[in-house]
Parts: structure tokens; sequence; C-alpha cells
């Protein structure tokens, strides 16, 4: 039986981000840059700053949670796929999407530890500290951590992806 601890404490402690293809995005090759990441792991700070400097538009895919029932999938990607240029931040995307989807843009996985998202996200402002410890309680973590870890392994493996570590 192959147990998943190792799995569950390397992304209860790693920190390690990557960038998958970044030069494809930084010379115009590709018109997307997605970052993936847990709640709090800074996805949205890194996304404004890189849209900032590239001087594009800047998209959170959690906004699509906004939309009426049954249109989130669309919304996203409708975002995703549009021909604009621009930097698309999501923590969904791993489980709600193929990673073969994705195999054409550019990306940072942003490897921010379980515990330290965890926290971020309680104490950001204007939250509801207790609400956010429960929603990360109750989450399924085995789900999480297995979606994250075949998205990034997909990636990864492309014969072509030039995989590097990004620092933050």
């Amino acid at each position: 039986m192959i147990s998943i601890r190792p799995l569950f404490e390397a992304y209860m402690f790693s920190d390690k981000t990557i960038s998958i293809d970044l030069h494809k995005f930084e010379s115009g090759e590709t018109n997307k840059l997605i970052i993936i990441g847990l709640s709090g792991s800074g996805k949205s700070t890194l996304g404004r700053k890189l849209a900032k400097k590239y001087n594009i538009p800047f998209h959170e895919l959690d906004l699509c949670g906004l939309e009426p029932k049954g249109t989130h999938d669309a919304c996203r990607r409708k975002i995703i796929f549009s021909k604009e240029r621009g930097v698309v931040e999501g923590s969904q995307i791993p489980m709600k999407m193929n990673p073969k989807e994705f195999k054409n843009f550019s990306m940072i996985i942003i490897g921010t530890s379980l515990l330290t998202s965890t926290y971020r996200a309680a104490k950001r402002k204007n939250s509801n500290p207790k609400a956010n410890l429960l929603y990360f309680i109750n989450l399924n973590l085995n789900r999480i951590i297995k979606g994250y870890n075949k998205f990034r392994d997909y990636m990864v493996s492309q014969p072509d992806a030039v995989v590097k570590e990004f620092k933050i």
C-alpha cells in the first residue's frame, strides 16, 4: 500500500515556487500567465505586481464564484481561453480543470505550505478568521493535494517545458 503521508507532509511544509515556460510569456509567445496556489499563498499579490509590470489586465478566477450558479466553469473558461493577454490566478484550477488544457500556457505554481497559506487566509483584512479556519479544517485535503500534485506533475513532464525555481 502506498502512503500519501510524504506527499501530505511535503505540501504541509513546502515553499518551493516554480515557473513553467515563463520565457514564452515574456517574449509574447503565449498570451496568458496562469498563477496557481493555495488560498492565502500570495497569488493575487503576485498577479497584480506582474500585471502592473507588463501593463496588462489581471483576473482573479475566484470572482467567477460570484456569477450565477451553474455558470462558474464557463466564466473561468472565458477568462483563461480568451485571446487577450493577461495574468490569471486561481486556486481552483487544479481541482476544476484538466491540466492538458494548459500545456500551451506559461505558469507559476506557488508552493506556499498549507500551514502558511491557512494562517494568511485566516488573517486577511476584512475576513472572519474563525470562518476561514473552519473552511480549511473542513477541506478535503487529500483531494487538494492530489489535484495540485497531478497538475504540477503533468505540467513539468511536458517534453519541452522549461521549469525553473521562481523567487518571489
